[in-house]
C-alpha cells in the first residue's frame, strides 16, 4: 500500500519548490497520487472547458483556427458551435460536487461568446470551493455583462494582447470597431 509518508521520506523538495517545476509537479498533489494508486476514486485536480467554438477574432496563428475561421468552412473540422445551456449546467452541477481544484474556461473559440458562461461561472462559485481562471482575447466582456462575474468569481485571467500598439494588435488579430484594441484595452479597465 502506498502512503505520503513513505515517498515524503525519500528527501524530496517542499511543494513550494515543486509547484512549476514540470518533473516533480505531481508531489504537490501527492494525496491523490496516493489515492490513485490505492485504488480510490481520484476527480480531476484541473479540468480545462471551452464553451465555445466560436471566436469574434480570426487569428491567421490560432491552433484551433481550423475550428472557426472563415477560410476552413466546408472541412470536416469546421465547428462554431456553443455548449448548449443544458449541458453548460448540467457541468457546473456536476463538478460542483467533486473534489476538483480548478477549472480552467478556455476554449477552441472565445469562452465568452457563450451566453450561458455568466449562469455556469455563478453556479460554481456559489456550491463549490473550485478555483476558476479563464483565457481570453477580453472584447466580449461587456456582452453579457461577465465584469463583475468574472472580477468576484475567478482566481486570475488571462487577457490575450500581442501588441502593444493598436494598429499591429488589429491587423495581426483581424479585428473590427466591436473587437479591437481600444475595446479591448477599455474591457481591461473596467476589471480593475
Amino acid at each position: 500500500m502506498f502512503s505520503e509518508k513513505k515517498i515524503m521520506k525519500q528527501n524530496l523538495p517542499i511543494e513550494r519548490e515543486t509547484m512549476f517545476n514540470p518533473q516533480s509537479k505531481v508531489l504537490y498533489h501527492l494525496d491523490r497520487v496516493v489515492d490513485f494508486f490505492n485504488d480510490k476514486n481520484v476527480d480531476p485536480i484541473n479540468v480545462e472547458i471551452d464553451p465555445s467554438n466560436a471566436c469574434n477574432h480570426s487569428c491567421p496563428f490560432c491552433i484551433s483556427g481550423h475550428i472557426h475561421l472563415s477560410k476552413y468552412k466546408g472541412t470536416e473540422f469546421f465547428n462554431r458551435q456553443m455548449m448548449s445551456k443544458e449541458i453548460l449546467m448540467n457541468f457546473a452541477k456536476d463538478i460542483s460536487k467533486t473534489q476538483t481544484k480548478s477549472i480552467s474556461w478556455t476554449g477552441g473559440g472565445e469562452p465568452t461568446m457563450n451566453p450561458n458562461l455568466k449562469d455556469a461561472v455563478n453556479y460554481i462559485k456559489e456550491n463549490s470551493k473550485i478555483e476558476m481562471g479563464m483565457f481570453t482575447n477580453g472584447s466580449m466582456l461587456s456582452r453579457f455583462d461577465l465584469f463583475e462575474t468574472l472580477v468576484k468569481s475567478l482566481t486570475w485571467i488571462r487577457i490575450s494582447l500581442d501588441s502593444g500598439i493598436a494598429e499591429n494588435y488589429d491587423k495581426l488579430r483581424v479585428t473590427n470597431q466591436s473587437n479591437n484594441f481600444k475595446v479591448v484595452l477599455n474591457n481591461i479597465k473596467k476589471t480593475n
